[in-house]
């Protein structure tokens, strides 16, 4: 079944975006540039907080910049709402499909209970939201808790092949789909979106991100019995209205990333902590047991690392690079390799001190190469190359000179040998010296002793690394120094400490690496993190008072809206919203009466309730990415005054955007449908047994009346003695309410024409209990301040005659039968006149 609620789809489409509020007065959906405009605001007035600050908006531009050029259709121009399909779904077992006109405007479907308005208006917020469920999050008592909802909707239509529900949105060219498809359970099997884009491009919508958010911040659909089921307690009202301040996805998922990472580096910095009291208690007592069975050796205490520490620099300040290596150790091998470099070099001079004086072994080098090319030239010229002089025989002279130091070259050699080796040995000296440190036991003396050898041994090498392993004079007297020093029986008592100690220390160090195994896992594991726990702390801090803020200035800003709202629904009857206060658990909210007295929710009567509910949802309609607003039985214990307060405010907000009541109340109908520049009515009803839904497009109730009197004129049978009204009473009966129908609308434009008190003239029309009265307290009505003809007059010459014998048949007086037809004419041609007549 198809039904259109506006043959013509040249219709007005939503307003753009250009064409909105200021942004800033609205509680529209935050973006990355809000937070970080809003953040570096705060950080300017920071004065302790400023690295939390710029790490807060650095991971804002960071996901600005994530998100920057992705396609999310909560931005730009509002969607309005095409058309809908259902099947299977709750209270249609077939399929049907509505087409609505998405510009502003009023329509109205109403009907009876369980005529399927709730199916249609549930089935357009599951399309919407991909879900079943309410907007946001709550999770429903099970029945392990012995609390199994009574009330919770069966989804899916009985004995259904299948279930669905599809919207259609619409802005200028653009078109996106939402479809939902559920299982034999009810339960969400599939829900995705299709947005064709103005350029023809076609794409998957998701419906988990930002467009969750856009639902939650500004639902679309209002049900009242699904928001007064859901919001039952203060943390029930507390999500409720968080969700209105519309603080969108961008913000939530800050939010919880800077929770996320805090978490994290806060864990990974207890998990060091922990491991770190752990290494330290495994540490204590490997130095506990050592110090008990060598009190001779004493290395000293461990400098713990801190969190932002090299740990491979501090292994190897302390000496514990590697699990099982040898640290700084001295060996007896090691003073007898020692001793036998020193014996070496010592030999190796004395050789040479015997030795003929020669030149210099990297000059004779040269001399050889000279002597080779010498003899091969012929003749020998006399001229000496060298003094360039002549010189008889030099040639012979330095052939002797070449062979001699061929004979003594290999005591060059075995200096060079024995000086580089004892340049690489000479550091067990500093080992000596590195051990007696560590051994807080040791002697002052031996350790200074050692110390100054160390010294020697160091000034040797760095005299080596200039003048390589040349015997020179300089590496002789550095080689006789050292000799000198470690001769001293200071230094042989330092060495004889040094070898007893090195065994134990080597094995002590050991033990500590192995104890600390557990702590250095940790800490190369978790480092990277811990070390940023202070940083996301702050950062916390500085994420919780910008959200803080954000809450504070939407809170009060949603607070004006929402008691703006509120004093039109309810300041008759002296109820005002005096302040909301907000905390992540529950909603304090203020309401005071006209006399100042503080009121609690739970003094509300049950229309006031639902008129309180509403009002929050009225106040942020307009800052949504929708140009559509669906209401589900909104005057649920409306009294009259509340009922034409409510088409007041609803006909104010259609406007700028198509407003879809669902409801089965004749009196919101009448009003919106007087007060509506653009309103159209709709008749729900339903086939029980087939589970189809039926949408019929109506006109006002006079006219449905009219319509069912023409029908009994044409299909009754003959008269019965045994029914209860004849004929001629059942079409009069009908003519006298079409006729009161018809006033009540006129009384409604009129007033509303010449802004006069429309509750008050309606209501003082319903006392009178006459159709004559009526229309003569019409008729002065108009009179009193409407200048020209008045339609009671035109009204009176079609059918004046007519009244009393209308009212006398629907209390069971019977005249003689005249021309019913003529009569349901005359009544269908004098309400047509005062219902269409121009007042303004």
């Amino acid at each position: 079944m198809t039904v259109t609620d506006d043959q013509s789809f040249d219709a007005e489409l939503p307003k753009s975006g250009g064409e909105r509020r200021n942004s800033e007065e609205k509680l529209s959906l935050l973006t990355y540039a809000d937070l970080a405009k809003a953040a570096t605001k705060m950080q300017a007035g920071a004065t302790k907080t400023k690295a939390g600050w710029e790490n807060l908006r650095a991971l804002i531009a960071r996901l600005q910049g994530e998100n920057e050029g992705a396609l999310d259709p909560t931005q730009g121009d509002l969607w309005g709402i095409k058309g809908l399909r259902l099947c299977g779904f709750q209270g249609t077992a077939s399929e049907i499909s509505v087409e609505i006109d998405p510009s502003p405007g009023i329509s109205i479907y109403h009907g009876p209970n369980g005529s399927g308005k709730s199916t249609i208006s549930d089935g357009i917020r599951t399309a919407l939201s991909g879900k079943t469920g309410w907007w946001a999050d709550v999770a429903a008592p099970t029945g392990r808790s012995k609390f199994d909802p009574l009330w919770e909707k069966i989804n899916r239509a009985r004995d259904s092949v299948q279930s669905w529900a599809e919207v259609t949105l619409v802005r200028n060219s653009e078109e996106l789909i939402l479809r939902c498809v559920l299982t034999d359970n009810g339960d969400v099997s599939d829900a995705y979106g299709e947005w064709t884009t103005s350029s023809g491009e076609v794409c998957r919508v998701d419906m988990g991100s930002t467009w969750r958010h856009a639902l939650e911040g500004h639902p679309p659909v209002f049900s009242y019995a699904e928001v007064e089921r859901r919001v039952q307690q203060s943390n029930d009202l507390q999500r409720y209205i968080a969700n209105l301040l519309a603080l969108g996805g961008a913000f939530t998922h800050l939010e919880a990333l800077v929770l996320e990472l805090s978490e994290t580096a806060s864990a990974s910095k207890k998990k060091i902590d922990a491991a770190l009291k752990d290494g330290k208690g495994r540490v204590a007592e490997v130095d506990r047991r050592f110090r008990l069975g060598e009190p001779a050796v004493d290395i000293g205490d461990i400098c713990w690392p801190v969190i932002s520490e090299n740990i491979e620099d501090w292994l190897t300040r302390h000496n514990l690079v590697d699990v099982g290596s040898p640290t700084v150790e001295v060996t007896n091998s090691d003073v007898d390799r020692l001793w036998r470099a020193l014996s070496a070099v010592d030999a190796a001079f004395q050789k040479l001190e015997s030795a003929p004086e020669l030149t210099s072994p990297r000059i004779a080098q040269h001399l050889d190469a000279l002597y080779r090319d010498a003899v091969e030239i012929a003749p020998v010229s006399p001229m000496c190359p060298v003094c360039n002089s002549s010189v008889a025989n030099w040639v012979e002279t330095l052939q002797g000179n070449v062979e001699r130091h061929a004979v003594l070259s290999p005591i060059h050699e075995e200096a060079r040998h024995s000086l580089t080796d004892l340049r690489d040995t000479s550091v067990v000296v500093n080992y000596v010296a590195e051990v007696l440190a560590l051994i807080k036991s040791s002697e002052n003396s031996d350790r200074d002793a050692a110390a100054s050898a160390a010294t020697v041994a160091e000034r040797l090498r760095a005299v080596m690394n200039y003048h390589g392993s040349r015997p020179a004079p300089e590496v002789r007297e550095g080689f006789l120094a050292l000799r000198n020093a470690v001769t001293t029986s200071g230094w042989r008592q330092a060495s004889s400490a040094a070898v007893e100690a090195s065994e134990i220390t080597r094995q002590w160090l050991r033990e500590r690496r192995g104890a600390l195994e557990g702590f250095l896992h940790t800490w190369r594991m978790e480092q990277e993190k811990g070390r940023e726990s202070a940083l996301w702390q702050e950062t916390k801090k500085c994420s919780t008072s910008l959200a803080d803020k954000l809450r504070k200035e939407r809170t009060e800003y949603f607070k004006e809206k929402a008691d703006k709202r509120v004093r039109q629904l309810l300041e008759d009857v002296g109820i005002y919203l005096d302040r909301i206060h907000l905390t992540t658990a529950r909603a304090d909210v203020s309401v005071s009466n006209s006399s100042g007295q503080e009121l609690t929710l739970s003094m509300l009567s049950a229309g006031q309730r639902n008129a309180f509910l509403l009002a929050p949802l009225l106040s942020t309609a307009e800052s949504g990415p929708f140009s559509f607003l669906i209401l589900d039985d909104p005057v649920h214990a409306f009294d009259e005054i509340r009922v034409d307060r409510l088409a007041s405010v609803l006909v104010d907000l259609s406007s700028e955007r198509r407003i879809i009541v669902f409801t089965h109340d004749e009196r919101l109908k009448q009003h919106l449908l007087a007060r509506a520049a653009n309103g159209q009515a709709w008749r729900v009803s339903r086939d029980v047994e087939k589970g189809e839904i039926s949408i019929e497009s109506t006109d006002e109730m006079w006219r449905v009346l009219l319509d069912d009197a023409d029908n009994i004129v044409q299909w009754a049978p003959r008269s019965s003695p045994t029914t209860y009204l004849t004929e001629s009473q059942v079409v009069r009966g009908l003519c006298r309410q079409a006729v009161d129908h018809a006033l009540h609308s006129c009384v409604v434009r009129y007033s509303l024409a010449q802004k006069k008190d429309v509750t008050h003239n309606v209501s003082s029309l319903d006392v009178l209990d006459n159709t004559v009265k009526r229309v003569a307290f019409v008729e002065g009505v108009i009179n009193q301040t409407h200048d020209g003809r008045n339609p009671i007059d035109e009204f009176n010459r079609i059918c004046g005659h007519y009244l009393r014998g209308w009212n006398k048949a629907i209390h069971g007086s019977d005249d003689v039968k005249a021309n019913l037809t003529q009569e349901v004419e005359k009544a269908r041609e004098a309400c047509a006149v005062i219902t269409a007549w121009n007042f303004s």
